[in-house]
């Protein structure tokens, strides 16, 4: 059987960490770890072409993620949350995430291709070290061998662009279909057609916060008209209450609604059930008829 594996390489650019995000990372307290388990991470998405999926062996995406690299859960915890917040990781499904600039990195090359290539190495060092006194023949031989090399290095880099070419388009495809459901779930919302100005918006807010946080700010704001507001409503979320993924949003969802729940069942005092006494109404008295008794007595007392 022929060997079919797959060999991949992350192409780090020489401007790697120059790149603003990047510095921002490293400024912060205790980013050169971040910036390790950034690069950890793109070396581990590599077989999947710059994807990484949440398989549910531990609670949390970010705790499988740090069984996978052996890292800190909290250190891998922070630079998930700093790569979300830049651009640098996405969540496109239900535990699924890409990392755009590895996608943009990865290289790869057949096993056959590898042998080839190192059959390739080994024939040239053997022709270069042949007797001087068959130099002229050592010179056909290497030019000949030059021709080869640079015929295999056509056919293996038309296979790494074909490669790359079904990566991008995969990653243009989820960006588009996000895209594509957005607008039309902000068509129903609205009852009109998107305006140039929307989907603008909406391109933006998918720059930078997942597709499902969208949604719900999209759901809380029933009034909304342009797509502006609603991401100043994402932008506030942000800022004001520290709501950066979808996770923040459920959680401090259920934070609220148990907080209510409990403003509601307050401890009622006993003395709230306790019942007062009944009222006996006093008795009142007839004057007048008391009067009448009495002078009824002394008129009977007369005739003693």
């Amino acid at each position: 059987m022929a060997d079919s594996k797959k060999y991949y390489w992350l192409k780090l650019k020489d401007d790697f960490f120059r790149d603003k995000r990047i510095k921002k990372l490293r400024k912060i307290a205790g980013g050169d770890i971040y910036t390790i388990i950034y690069l950890k991470m793109q070396l581990l998405s590599l077989k999947d072409s710059g994807v990484l999926f949440f398989e549910g062996v531990e609670d949390e995406f970010y705790e499988e993620v740090a069984l996978e690299i052996d890292e800190e859960p909290g250190n891998v915890k922070m630079t998930i949350l700093f790569l979300h917040n830049n651009g640098l990781l996405e969540e496109v499904e239900k535990d699924k995430f890409i990392l755009p600039e590895t996608i943009k990195s990865i290289g790869s090359e057949s096993s056959s291709a590898a042998r080839v290539r190192k059959h390739r190495e080994s024939q040239k060092a053997l022709q270069c070290n042949i007797d001087e006194t068959y130099s002229n023949t050592i010179v056909t031989n290497c030019n000949t061998e030059t021709d080869t090399e640079k015929d295999i290095d056509k056919d293996i880099d038309k296979e790494t662009d074909r490669e790359n070419n079904v990566i991008q388009s995969s990653v243009d495809y989820l960006n588009d279909n996000n895209l594509s459901l957005l607008k039309q779930f902000f068509k129903n919302q609205i009852g009109k057609e998107n305006s140039v100005r929307d989907v603008a918006a909406m391109e933006e807010a998918l720059q930078y916060y997942e597709p499902d946080l969208i949604l719900e700010a999209i759901k809380v704001s029933k009034k909304a008209k342009t797509f502006t507001y609603i991401l100043g409503i994402l932008n506030n979320w942000r800022t004001e209450k520290h709501i950066n993924t979808y996770v923040d949003f459920k959680e401090q969802s259920v934070a609220y609604k148990s907080a209510k729940y409990a403003r509601q069942k307050e401890i009622v005092p006993n003395w709230f059930y306790e019942t007062e006494p009944e009222c006996v109404p006093e008795q009142t008295i007839d004057f007048e008829k008391e009067r009448k008794k009495i002078l009824e007595e002394l008129e009977e007392l007369k005739k003693y």
